[in-house]
């Protein structure tokens, strides 16, 4: 998978990660504390199987959400296993996040579609 950086040097996955902060931010709010049932919860799918600074990105990015879900009181949770992209486990997701990769399969691509057709649910992409 080829990197597709735009023309002025600046890499795409790097407005992906700011605009993925602003999302959690306006999700997040203030700063409850840790003994309270979680907002909302975060599902992120990434790869092992990319570029290698594809899979860097992905452990910087993880590394932050983990420790932004702490301070801010979400549940971050992460997955390599793109057959977790379907109706039953998305349902107890209120965002999803693709940090590294996308679905292959019209079975993976069918939820997001889904989804996407109903505008339910929300879902960043990096």
């Amino acid at each position: 998978m080829a990197c597709r950086c735009n023309q002025k040097g600046g890499h795409k996955m790097k407005k992906a990660y700011f605009f993925s902060l602003f999302v959690v931010e306006i999700l997040v709010g203030g700063h409850p504390s840790a003994a309270q049932k979680p907002d909302f919860k975060v599902l992120a799918f990434h790869s092992n199987r990319v570029e290698r600074d594809h899979v860097d990105f992905s452990k910087q990015v993880r590394a932050f959400f983990t420790q932004l879900s702490d301070e801010k009181n979400f549940t971050f949770d992460v997955t390599t296993d793109w057959t977790n992209l379907n109706d039953t486990l998305l349902r107890n997701y209120q965002v999803v996040m693709w940090v590294n990769d996308f679905p292959h399969t019209e079975q993976q691509k069918k939820p997001f579609s889904d989804t996407w057709k109903m505008a339910v649910g929300g879902w960043v992409f990096m």
